[in-house]
Formats: structure tokens, C-alpha cells, sequence
């Protein structure tokens, strides 16, 4: 074993006594191997510095130690050679370049008794200290000139995520508990007290902007916040989710709003006319997996088998109304991957991960219907404009029409092969779109047992989601290959392929007026695509 992650690279050297092997991940050494004893013969560990302009490499040096660099930092240019520093674990590296002689030397910064994992870096402005957060919560001030640490200041309970200069050349550290804190560094001056601002999540990266009028402060939670360098006010520039978004769904009643279920625990309703977050439900250990909204209500349904019901309206939009427990969790499995709300909006059907498929009254929360055939999980739901019959998809490659007033099957269609990952109707109520791990998109009519339409290998890998747009022009499908493609509804022809993802995408929704479509996909981004006029 030599190698703690997918090996990438591989080569056997001409002799056939050396092999040569490559990894990714965090210890991505390229290791050379001796073939007849099955040995390590050396680790390469080495560090390179790039011209940026020719993008050639000025210099390389092997690393004085085995670890992995956490942290970068470079000194204030001066003269023709630089000065940078470098964090591995417990220990930080000081590093001098000459980048004409193409010479680079290491010293190893002395730390007595202080012992802490550093976490960031950052140089005072005449390049004469360098500053060092760390995950316990301190800052350690080092003399540059002696490589040793000479100070250390407590600056929160939580780990130091950023460290940089402020425009007065004072030290601003983002901590994991939110607190920003400012730091006269080396003259000893203990922190602000209190923080001069707090931002909801841990901090990991902070940057002045507005010629010092200005923080930005990005976080572990993949959001970013204006912070007034005068009065403190924080403000949001962009919040997001991190983790798989799972579902989305747009207002029907042709608003801009759009809500989305996220891995992480999050469900949250957008605006997405200005792109700024309307509420934010958060449920920790848990992952939200289907999300249903109305003008009032924000529906979700999570891993834990319970349904939760929101306020989307009112002075505290997010806050809890009601939950149905256990609506889908059984000794066999638990969670709510699909979920949809009826168009009048006085039911909602959940799909259950057992293939469990029930109707729940909104006014009550009471079961008023149970329906049970498919083996394998719910994929997606569709309700019918009548409220009286839904669509269901499964992992058990079939899909089925439902009658929610009698509990009867009213059909079966069975997928060439592989799960079915989502059905979409068109507006006429008798066409249907399924899509699967087949990699096709085959075209329904619900009066006929066989498709009428199939176009073969419309993505390189599954297709996991397909929509139909509003007018019964377009079909909109998302796959495992990343990609978002349109397709004519008529004659299933390719209208356009788009590349916004770099993970699986998980669904696809047309806006109410056709003029946007949204996909999430398992990288944890949304992108809105627009048509029409001034679209693209």
C-alpha cells in the first residue's frame, strides 16, 4: 500500500524495474516503486513556482516533510527576490526565492512550546511578520527575520478560517463561530471587544473591498456577506447550499419564487428575479429530499420519513406550522424522495422510499389514501390536472397512473431497463415523458401500451429528470453526464445542450411562463436558464 486514494497516474519504466504511480486526493505524491523487492523506492514530494506570465516553472524543491500544505502566503514584494510561507499541520515554512537563478531555500519556523494546527497565513505589510491562524482559535505572530513565533493571541472559541490585513495594516481574523475580530498585531493589543461583526456560519475567507469601505466574508456554508467596515452592518451578497440539491420546484401561481432541497439539511425559497434567498429552513442531521410550495406553504419532505410544513408568508417567513412524523418511515426504509402538491392545493401525494405512495388532506394532515406496488423507492411524482390521478416513477423500472379517489392502479409501464428517474406530462393530459437509467427519452400516450416515440441515447450516462414546458413545445432532461439538453416535444429532435453542472443533475423544472428553467444537480449549484426574448 502505497496510495490512500484512487491512483490516476502509471508508468513502468523501460527496464521493467521501476513503476511509477500517481494518486489525487490530499497526499497526491507520485511514488516510484522497485518491482523486484515490491518496495518504495522514493516518494516525490515536491513544491513548484510558476511564472504567471510565460506559465513556465521558475523553480521546484522537494518538501522538507511529508505533509500536506494547508496554507499559502506571500511576502510584499521587494527587490528581486521574494519571500512566502507555507503551513503543513503543526508547522509553518519559510520559504526565500530567487526567481532569475531559478534558487529556492526552505527554513523551518521555530515554535518552542506552542503547538497548534495552522489553518491560515498572512504577512504584515512590510513583510517583517507573518501571522498564523489556527483551529484552536488563536492567531501566532512569527519574526519573520528569526523564524520563531514570539506571540500568540485567543481570538475565539472556534477555529481561525481567514486571517488577512485590514487597510490599515491591521489583522482581521474569521473565526468558525462567525465573530470577525480585529487584531493590532505585533503591538501586542488584544482583540476587539466585542467582534466587530458576526456572521451566521463559519468563516473561511475574508477580503477588503471598496478601497477599505468594505469586508467580504465568505463562509463554510457557501455564502457570502457584505459587512460596512464603519458601521458593522452585514448584509447578504449570496447564500447558497452545500451538498447534493436533491429537488425544486417554482410557485405555480407564476410568481418568481423557486424553492430547493438540499443534502445538508437545508430547504430554501429563492427569488429568482433578484437571486436573493426569501426563507431558509435548516434541519441538522437530516437531508431534505423533495420540496412542494404554494403562495403560503413551504412543503418538505426528508430522510428521516417526516413532512414538514413552513410559513411562507407573514412577519417570519420559515417558520414552523405543522409536521406529519413518520409519514414515510417503515423497519425497511425511511425517507420522502418525492413530493407533490395538488393544484388546488388541498392534498399533497409523498412518495416513499419503501415504493409506498400516500395522499395526505392539508386542512387535517390526516392519510386519505395509501397506495402500494412499486418494490423499490419513488423517483418522482406527478399529479394530474383533475387532482384525481397522479404519475408515479420507480427504481423498480416501472411507472405507473394512479386513481387517488379508489386507490386503483389504473396502469403499468415497464422501462426497457434499469430504474425509471422521472416522468413529466404535457399539457394535454394523455402524453408522458419517462426517462431512466436506459439513457432514452420515450414519448407516451397514456391510451397505448407501447411508446410512440424513442430517441435512443440522449445523454452519455442516465438520464435522472426530464420536464415538459408549460406550452408542450420542449422537453428538458438532465443526466449523470452533467449536461442539460432541450429537445422538441414534436418530433423529438435536439434543440440545444448546455453545460452549467459538474456533477449529476437531480432535476429540471420549466418557470410558469416558459421563459427560465432551473436545474440542481449533486454539486450543490443551481443554474436558471433563460429563453425568450434577450435569452439565450
Amino acid at each position: 500500500m502505497g496510495h490512500d486514494d484512487e491512483i490516476t497516474a502509471f508508468a513502468m519504466s523501460p527496464g521493467g524495474s521501476m513503476l511509477a504511480t500517481g494518486q489525487r486526493g490530499q497526499n497526491s505524491d507520485v511514488v516510484v516503486w522497485d518491482t523486484k523487492q515490491l518496495a518504495q523506492k522514493f516518494r516525490e514530494r515536491r513544491l513548484f513556482v510558476l511564472d504567471t506570465a510565460t506559465g513556465k516553472i521558475v523553480s521546484n524543491t522537494t518538501l522538507l516533510e511529508p505533509k500536506r500544505t494547508k496554507a499559502l502566503a506571500w511576502s510584499p514584494a521587494s527587490g528581486p527576490c521574494y519571500t512566502f510561507a507555507t503551513a503543513a499541520d503543526y508547522d509553518i515554512y519559510i520559504y526565500s526565492l530567487d526567481p532569475f537563478k531559478g534558487w529556492v531555500g526552505c527554513e523551518k519556523v521555530t515554535t518552542g512550546t506552542v503547538r497548534r494546527a495552522i489553518t491560515c497565513l498572512c504577512f504584515s505589510q512590510d513583510g517583517n511578520w507573518l501571522f498564523a491562524g489556527t483551529a484552536s482559535g488563536d492567531v501566532l505572530t512569527v519574526n519573520v527575520a528569526r523564524r520563531a513565533v514570539q506571540l500568540m493571541h485567543t481570538v475565539a472559541s472556534g477555529g481561525i478560517g481567514a486571517v488577512m490585513l485590514s487597510a490599515d495594516g491591521k489583522v482581521l481574523a474569521g473565526a468558525a463561530d462567525g465573530t470577525l475580530c480585529l487584531l493590532d498585531l505585533p503591538n501586542g493589543s488584544a482583540v476587539s471587544a466585542p467582534p466587530i461583526a458576526t456572521v451566521p456560519g463559519p468563516i473561511s475567507s475574508v477580503t477588503v473591498a471598496d478601497r477599505g469601505a468594505t469586508l467580504l466574508v465568505g463562509t463554510q456554508h457557501g455564502d457570502i456577506f457584505r459587512v460596512a467596515a464603519g458601521s458593522a452592518r452585514v448584509s447578504a451578497v449570496m447564500e447558497s447550499q452545500l451538498g447534493a440539491i436533491r429537488d425544486l420546484v417554482w410557485t405555480a401561481d407564476g410568481s418568481s419564487s423557486m424553492a430547493t432541497a438540499s443534502d445538508n439539511g437545508s430547504v430554501c425559497v429563492w427569488n429568482t428575479a433578484n437571486l436573493g434567498l426569501e426563507c431558509r429552513v435548516q434541519h441538522h442531521g437530516v437531508a431534505a429530499q423533495s420540496v412542494a410550495l404554494s403562495p403560503q406553504l413551504l412543503l418538505s419532505g426528508w430522510s428521516d420519513g417526516f413532512i414538514h410544513c413552513h410559513s411562507r408568508a407573514g412577519p417570519k417567513p420559515g417558520t414552523p406550522l405543522w409536521c406529519i412524523p413518520n409519514a414515510h418511515a417503515t423497519a425497511h426504509s425511511c425517507g420522502v424522495p418525492a413530493l407533490q402538491l395538488s393544484h388546488r392545493g388541498h392534498f399533497i401525494a409523498s412518495g416513499g422510499a419503501g415504493g409506498e405512495i400516500r395522499v395526505w388532506d392539508l386542512a387535517s394532515r390526516e392519510m386519505v389514501s395509501h397506495m402500494k406496488h412499486h418494490v423499490m423507492a419513488i423517483t418522482d411524482l406527478k399529479v394530474m390536472i383533475d387532482d384525481s390521478h397522479l404519475l408515479a416513477a420507480s427504481e423498480d423500472r416501472t411507472w405507473t397512473i394512479w386513481d387517488m379517489n379508489t386507490e386503483k392502479l389504473s396502469k403499468i409501464y415497464r422501462a426497457a431497463m434499469g430504474a425509471v428517474r422521472g416522468v413529466a406530462m404535457g399539457p394535454d393530459q394523455v402524453s408522458v415523458v419517462s426517462v431512466g437509467l436506459d439513457k432514452g427519452i420515450f414519448l407516451w400516450d397514456i391510451r397505448k401500451d407501447a411508446p410512440v416515440r424513442v430517441v435512443p441515447d440522449a445523454h452519455l450516462h442516465e438520464i435522472t429528470c426530464v420536464a415538459v414546458n408549460h406550452a408542450g413545445t420542449l422537453i428538458a432532461t438532465g443526466g449523470a453526464d452533467c449536461a442539460v439538453k432541450l429537445w422538441d416535444f414534436g418530433s423529438g429532435r435536439p434543440v440545444g445542450m448546455y453545460a452549467g453542472h459538474t456533477s449529476t443533475v437531480n432535476k429540471v423544472q420549466f418557470s410558469p411562463d416558459d421563459n427560465q428553467l432551473a436545474s440542481v444537480a449533486n454539486d450543490g449549484t443551481q443554474v436558471l436558464w433563460r429563453f425568450g426574448p434577450g435569452g439565450n
